[in-house]
């Protein structure tokens, strides 16, 4: 499932839900990928529009259920990085595992060069 939002200002993520800026902010996921991007050139994913993002966001959700014997959407946001002038995806894995009845393997999308959160 595809939530977008307006990729020409900075909002932060908040499980579904998608917020402006705001001072009692306390996680702002495109500042922690571009903080990622200061330490190394192969921080994350990154693709040149939606579409490309989208079918890999979904490619990898589909491997995620079919590895886990289920069918659970995972929510996952299509955010622009402003350094690299590109998109990257950003999976929502805590909703997903909230309705996943057993555990799993909590870096699935970190050890495919995706972040979660």
């Amino acid at each position: 499932m595809l939530l977008q939002f307006n990729i020409d200002a900075p909002y932060t993520v908040y499980g579904s839900t998608v917020l402006p800026p705001t001072e009692e902010t306390d996680m702002n996921i495109l500042d922690r990928i571009e903080a990622r991007f200061t330490e190394t050139k192969t921080a994350c994913k990154l693709y040149a529009d939606t579409a490309a993002a989208t079918k890999a966001a979904d490619r990898e959700v589909a491997k995620l259920n079919k590895a886990h014997g289920t069918e659970i959407d995972c929510t996952y946001f299509v955010v622009f990085v402003p350094s690299q002038q590109k998109l990257t995806v950003v999976f929502n894995f805590s909703g997903w595992l909230q309705r996943y009845d057993n555990g799993t393997y909590l870096g699935w999308f970190a050890q495919r060069n995706f972040f979660s959160i």
